[in-house]
C-alpha cells in the first residue's frame, strides 16, 4: 500500500446537557481500516498516544481491516458524528459504502493522514527525482476478494471448461481457497482443491504431481514450501502444459501489485535484453565486482500472470532472472548496509564481503550478518548451496523496499524481490529454471537483493546504481 488513511470516530452520543461539559467527555475510538501490526496501525497508535495526552481521554484503537479499507470506512460513516483524517478517502470509497448519500454528507475531512515511504532514502516528491519511471493507469479492481481473483484468473487465460486446482495446506488462508472457487465458477471453469499436510515433502512429490497433472492452472496457496520449486517433480508437471500461479501475499499487497500492462511490458523488454547477452557483470560502490557467463541460458520473466502452457509465476510484483553457466562465476560480491538477505529476512547491518571462485563461494567475511549467512549455508548440507543460482533485477515501481520492516512476511520478501531497479543474486538450487542445482531435502536457496548496484549485460549498462538506463525498461 503506497498510501494509507487513518479514520477517526468520536463517539460522543451524550445528551444535550452534556454539551456544556469539557470536550471530549468520554473515550475516543480511532478506527484503523487495516490489520494490527502494519504501518497504519503503528502510526495510529502513535497519534492515539498524543491525542490521549492532549485531550485527557483514553484513545481506543479499533483495527477493522478487510476489503481494502472499506469495512473500517463503513463503520466510520455509519456510527455517528464522524471526523476523518483525509478528504481523499471519501472519493475512493463512497461507491462501495453500505450507506446513503445523506449519511456520507455528514462525514467531514479533518486532516491529511500519513504516507508510507516508497523506499529507504528515496525522495517522496517526483520533482526531486532525476530518473522518471514510466507508469500507466491502473485499472479499477473489484472490491470483493472473489472478484479480485476472478480478474487474476482471467489474465491467466482461464476459460469455460478449464480445470483449476487450488493447492493448499494447513497454513492456507481459507478465504483465498474460497476466492479461487468463486473466480473459477464465474469464468465457467471447474475448480478442485488438493490439501496436503504441513510436513509434506519432496519424497511424496510424485503422488501430488499425479493428481495435479491435467489441470489447466494450479493456484498454489500453500503457506509452507512453494510447490516443489527447483525440483524435478515441478519440472515434470510444467512439462505437461499445466501452468502454476503462486499466491502468498496479503490481500492488500495483491491489490497493490496487481499485474498491469506496464509491468508486463517492462519485464518482457528486460527479458529480451538479457537474453541477447552472453556475459554479466555486477559492480557497486561497496566493492562488488562479480562476473559470470550466461551463455545461451534462457531468461525467466515473472509479471504475476501464468497464461502460457507450462508457465510458473508469482502473483506479487514483476522481476526477471537467468541462470549462470555452472562454474563460471568469479569475483567479489559485497552485501552493503541496507541490502537484504532473504531467507534470513534481514536488512544487512554491516557490509558482508563474499569471494566467489570457479562458481562457488569460498569465503564470507564481515560481522554478524556474515556469521548468520555462513551458518545458513552450512546447515543446508548441500555443496550447491554455495553456487550462484540465478541473477537478475526487479521491475515493479510499486514494490516498496521498506516493506520487509513495515509489513514483515509474506509481503516484505516479495516487495524486495520486485523492487524497481534492484539487483538480485541467488545461491543454491536452480533446477527447472535453466540450472542444474537440484533441490535436495531442505530448501537450499537464498536470495540476496541489492538496492544500489550496477548491472551490465556484455558492455551495456542496464542498471546504474539502482536506476535503469535503457528507455524501454523505465
Amino acid at each position: 500500500m503506497s498510501a494509507f488513511r487513518l479514520l477517526v470516530v468520536f463517539l460522543l452520543f451524550a445528551p444535550a446537557v452534556a454539551l456544556a461539559q469539557a470536550f471530549p467527555a468520554k473515550p475516543i475510538r480511532m478506527v484503523v481500516p487495516y490489520a494490527a501490526g502494519g504501518s497504519a496501525d503503528t502510526v495510529a497508535r502513535a497519534v492515539g498516544n498524543r491525542l490521549s495526552e492532549a485531550l485527557g481521554q483514553p484513545v481506543i484503537i479499533d483495527n477493522r481491516g478487510g476489503a481494502s479499507g472499506i469495512i473500517g470506512s463503513d463503520i466510520v460513516v455509519v456510527v455517528g458524528p464522524t471526523f476523518r483524517l483525509t478528504p481523499a478517502e471519501e472519493e475512493r470509497l463512497v461507491p462501495f459504502l453500505q450507506c446513503s448519500a445523506q449519511t456520507i454528507s455528514h462525514v467531514w475531512p479533518l486532516a491529511a493522514g500519513s504516507r508510507e515511504p516508497s523506499g529507504l532514502g528515496r525522495p517522496e516528491r517526483q520533482e526531486e527525482v532525476d530518473h522518471v519511471v514510466q507508469t500507466a493507469p491502473v485499472p479499477s479492481l473489484p472490491v470483493d476478494l472473489g472478484g479480485l481473483f476472478r480478474e487474476e484468473l482471467r489474465l491467466c487465460g482461464i476459460r469455460p471448461g478449464d480445470t483449476v486446482f487450488a493447492y493448499t495446506d494447513g497454513r492456507t488462508n481459507p478465504q483465498y481457497a474460497a476466492a479461487v472457487f468463486s473466480a473459477a465458477s464465474d469464468l465457467g471453469a471447474d475448480a478442485m482443491q488438493l490439501t496436503v499436510p504441513l510436513n509434506w515433502n519432496d519424497t511424496k512429490a510424485d503422488r501430488v504431481i499425479e493428481r495435479l497433472r491435467g489441470a489447466d492452472l494450479v493456484v498454489d496457496l500453500a503457506g509452507n514450501p512453494v510447490l516443489f520449486l527447483y525440483s524435478a517433480a515441478l519440472t515434470r508437471l510444467l512439462e505437461t502444459g499445466t501452468r502454476v500461479l503462486k499466491v502468498l501475499g496479503t490481500e492488500a499487497m495483491l491489490r497493490r501489485v496487481f499485474p498491469t500492462s506496464e509491468t508486463r511490458r517492462r519485464a518482457d523488454a528486460g527479458a529480451k535484453l538479457l537474453a541477447a547477452g552472453k556475459a554479466i557483470r555486477v559492480t557497486s560502490d561497496a566493492g562488488t565486482d562479480l562476473w559470470m557467463d550466461k551463455g545461451d541460458h534462457r531468461v525467466v520473466a515473472q509479471d504475476g500472470i501464468a497464461d502460457q502452457p507450462g508457465a510458473w509465476d508469482n502473483w506479487a510484483g514483476a522481476f526477471l532472472y537467468t541462470t549462470p553457466v555452472y562454474g563460471s562465476a568469479r569475483g567479489t560480491f559485497v552485501i552493503d548496509r541496507g541490502d537484504v538477505i532473504l531467507s534470513l529476512n534481514r536488512y544487512a547491518q554491516d557490509p558482508v564481503r563474499i569471494t566467489v571462485e570457479e562458481g562457488r563461494i569460498t569465503t564470507v567475511e564481515g560481522g554478524l550478518d556474515a556469521v548468520l549467512l555462513e551458518e545458513w549455508l552450512a546447515t543446508r548440507n548441500d555443496s550447491d548451496a554455495y553456487c550462484p543460482a540465478h541473477i537478475g533485477w526487479g521491475c515493479d515501481h510499486r514494490a516498496a523496499w521498506s516493506s520487509l520492516s513495515a509489513n514483515g512476511v509474506p509481503d516484505g520478501p516479495m516487495d524486495i524481490r520486485a523492487a524497481y531497479g534492484n539487483t538480485q543474486i541467488a545461491f543454491g538450487a536452480n533446477y527447472g529454471i535453466g540450472g542444474q542445482n537440484q533441490l535436495r531435502g531442505v530448501l537450499s536457496h537464498i536470495d540476496i537483493v541489492c538496492r544500489a548496484a550496477s548491472f551490465f549485460v556484455d558492455d551495456l549498462v542496464v542498471v546504474d546504481h539502482g536506476k535503469f538506463i535503457p528507455e524501454e525498461l523505465r
